[in-house]
């Protein structure tokens, strides 16, 4: 359990970093005006060589939603979450599904705006309302899509929930901005495994953000991110099982315009070094001969382009993700190209976007053992207000 809560650790940076690549900037004060998102995406991947990776095929349906309510001239609150289904199918044909909602953020951001910049303080929930308990058959699923190198929108159904703060601050500078964030999370216990009354806490989370935007000749841009994560001890029953990495990210984004359109490159760097088992464990031996989790690196690449086509935006773009492991396994590569779109519907701020995505790669299970990947993603959002 402890492995695949590092992953989804990973995983959620690196959504984290595709979604910003696009227009990275600097954290600022949040819009004051209200605004919500919802959509729907059903997601797979087949495997060419099932004996290797020990399944067929991995798919994922989910919905995600998230609002923003301004509730005070400087105050704002935010919430998002999931509902999603995930089901993987066996080499022999039959199938396991886990389904439920994932846990919920819930945000409230007191923002102070100035003319040469911005102090923002966030208090953040983690609202339990996810499937922390799972069966062995469980957690099967769990661990197919909480792997790094499959795009899959949901990563993690629930993790017991938790809390914490972020303190963002921004300031003007010459053509450009740039903003230091630090932030701390700490998690609950739960029981990781249905009928076992043991319980599990992940180490609590020490985050810090620099990031930089520039504006150039011909209203080019320029946005440079560096991050750095460092983590507690995991707890199993209060006894230190495993001390996670430390993850350091690297991101770099350059958006030029041409004509009406605006295309955007960008490229990082994801460092999680590897963890380590607690000083109990290594002094009683409990788990003499388990190894702890090994380094790993993913390198992130991709291009996309805004469009406007009449009252519309047409958004084509591809990515790529090269995962490296120190011990060689779990490791792989995978491309991706798509298109989506932006339209407006009747009058107001609302806007319908479909989206397509094909991805191919290939994924080295262990030494001797690898397997071509195939997937797909369609999905169907909506947004409302001054999301985008």
């Amino acid at each position: 359990m402890s492995r695949e809560r590092s992953c989804n650790r990973l995983r959620a940076a690196v959504l984290a970093t595709i979604a910003l690549a696009g227009a990275v900037q600097v954290a600022q004060a949040q819009e004051r005006t209200a605004a919500g998102a919802a959509a729907a995406y059903f997601e797979s991947y087949s495997f060419a060589t099932p004996a290797a990776t020990g399944a067929k095929s991995a798919t994922v349906l989910s919905v995600p939603f998230a609002l923003r309510l301004p509730v005070a001239s400087a105050l704002t609150f935010d919430v998002s979450g999931a509902l999603a289904r995930g089901t993987v199918t066996a080499q022999g044909g039959s199938s396991t599904s886990l389904s439920s909602l994932t846990d919920t953020e819930v945000r409230a951001t007191l923002a102070i705006q100035r003319d040469a910049g911005s102090v923002a303080l966030s208090a953040i929930g983690l609202v339990p309302t996810g499937s922390a308990s799972l069966t062995l058959l469980e957690t099967t699923v769990a661990g197919v899509v909480a792997s790094d190198l499959l795009a899959f929108r949901v990563s993690s159904w629930g993790s017991g929930g938790g809390g914490g703060a972020d303190l963002t601050l921004t300031r003007a500078v010459d053509m450009g901005s740039v903003g230091v964030t630090a932030g701390y999370r700490m998690a609950a216990s739960f029981t990781p495994l249905d009928g076992l009354p043991i319980h599990y806490r992940p180490g609590s989370e020490l985050r810090l953000r620099f990031a930089f935007d520039r504006t150039l000749a011909n209203d080019r841009t320029l946005a440079l991110q560096v991050g750095y994560s460092r983590y507690g001890e995991d707890q199993w029953e209060g006894v230190g099982l495993l001390r996670s990495g430390q993850r350091v990210l690297a991101l770099a984004s350059y958006a030029t315009p041409m004509g009406r359109s605006v295309t955007t490159g960008y490229g990082g760097v994801l460092y999680r070094s590897g963890g380590a088992l607690g000083d109990v464990l290594l002094r009683t031996g409990l788990l003499a001969g388990v190894p702890a989790p090994p380094s790993e690196t993913l390198v992130l690449a991709g291009w996309s382009a805004r469009v406007p086509w009449a009252a519309r935006v047409v958004v084509p773009g591809f990515d790529f993700r090269l995962l490296r492991r120190a011990d060689g396994t779990g490791q792989g590569y995978m491309g991706g190209v798509g298109l989506a779109a932006e339209l407006p519907a009747g009058e107001g701020n609302v806007r319908f976007v479909p989206s397509a995505r094909f991805r191919m790669g290939k994924l080295l299970v262990a030494e001797g053992l690898d397997s071509g990947v195939t997937g797909f993603e369609v999905g169907l959002g909506l947004r409302l207000g001054g999301a985008r």
